[in-house]
């Protein structure tokens, strides 16, 4: 049955689903939902925000690092196995070298190393995201990419799960200390940059935890940095 050729057809055994029915009920639910938002869309034409967004996408994955670029993530299996079984032989978000993931992260990027202005690959702590701060010539961006949830430290920021104000409104607490704590680090940096490279716009993108507090970070910048009103955000997840 198609059902299961999807399931099956051409993957490894560490890429079938571990839940079969869980996926078909998941699969089920989300075309479901999909055909019902796309029904109430109206018509795209934005194609060069769509190739910004795609780009913005690149480089959330490059800041996990050596992680992607090994393809630990490139599966279901393989990807839970970074947070469980992974952590006990060699925690690759905490036991990985610096100079591993810069290297990853800019053949993923295709950068020089002289275009990576800083980059955190370790969480010092809770509320302390992991990121890379970078110039994209191409693009004419000062890029910085915030790192999602892999961590023992970044599930703790996670589980900060309060609702306290932020701008006209509320957020998660766990993000908005690390939008803060981010933004102390490099805003700075931020500012210089944009400074020396006219003409080019700051993107701050990532994914998971990291887009959350990519979104919070540029909200903040646009509200409160005249030097960013330009700013922009990209997430996923």
């Amino acid at each position: 049955s198609d059902f299961v050729h999807s399931l099956f057809a051409e993957r490894g055994f560490g890429q079938v689903p571990l839940d079969p029915t869980a996926y078909l009920r998941r699969l089920q639910k989300d075309n479901a939902w999909y055909e019902t938002h796309c029904r109430r869309l109206h018509p795209w034409t934005h194609v060069a925000m769509l190739e910004e967004l795609l780009v913005a996408t690149l480089y959330m994955r490059a800041a996990y690092g050596y992680v992607t670029r090994s393809g630990m993530f490139d599966s279901l299996v393989s990807g839970a196995m970074v947070f469980s079984l992974q952590k006990a032989i060699f925690d690759v978000a905490e036991d990985v070298d610096d100079n591993s993931n810069t290297a990853a992260f800019l053949d993923m990027m295709g950068l020089a190393a002289s275009n990576v202005v800083s980059a955190r690959w370790k969480a010092a702590g809770p509320c302390q995201p992991a990121y890379v701060l970078a110039r994209d010539h191409e693009m004419q961006w000062i890029v910085l990419s915030v790192r999602g949830t892999i961590t023992m430290k970044d599930m703790l920021t996670d589980m900060a799960a309060q609702s306290v104000p932020f701008l006209d409104g509320t957020a998660h607490e766990g993000f908005l200390i690390a939008t803060e704590q981010l933004l102390n680090d490099v805003g700075a940096m931020l500012r210089d940059e944009l400074l020396a490279h006219t003409g080019y716009r700051l993107v701050i993108c990532g994914h998971s935890m990291g887009g959350a507090i990519a979104a919070m970070a540029a909200a903040k910048l646009r509200s409160e940095a005249p030097w960013a009103a330009g700013c922009v955000s990209y997430g996923i997840g």
